[in-house]
């Protein structure tokens, strides 16, 4: 099902992404580190743009699609992800953390 004609090509503009999981209905969610600015959450969509090398992080710009969060990477550094009864979890190396975020409004 890649949008792109005789490609294995899904998306593309990331730049290093650490872990990809999906929900139940399918829904694709990536944790990607960002070079010097930004690391990021996507819900990835199928031929979609995210940006890299242009952009890194939320910029609101048509023809990319902005994360649903991104962290400096002091606090983040993303590695593994999985999902599990409604919540996204995001294990963080730098940030020394483990993220949920819920599925309900993961913008937030």
């Amino acid at each position: 099902d890649n949008p792109f004609p005789n490609s294995f090509v899904y998306s593309y503009g990331h730049r290093n992404s650490q872990g990809i999981a999906w929900t139940e209905d399918g829904t694709m969610y990536a944790s990607e580190f960002g070079q010097d600015t930004w690391d990021e959450l996507n819900k990835i969509e199928a031929g979609g743009n995210y940006g890299w090398p242009e952009v890194e992080g939320i910029v609101g710009e048509d023809g990319f699609i902005d994360p649903l969060q991104q962290w400096s990477p002091d606090d983040a550094s993303p590695s593994g992800i999985a999902i599990h009864d409604g919540t996204i979890y995001i294990a963080n190396l730098r940030g020394e953390r483990l993220r949920t975020v819920p599925l309900t409004d993961p913008a937030t």
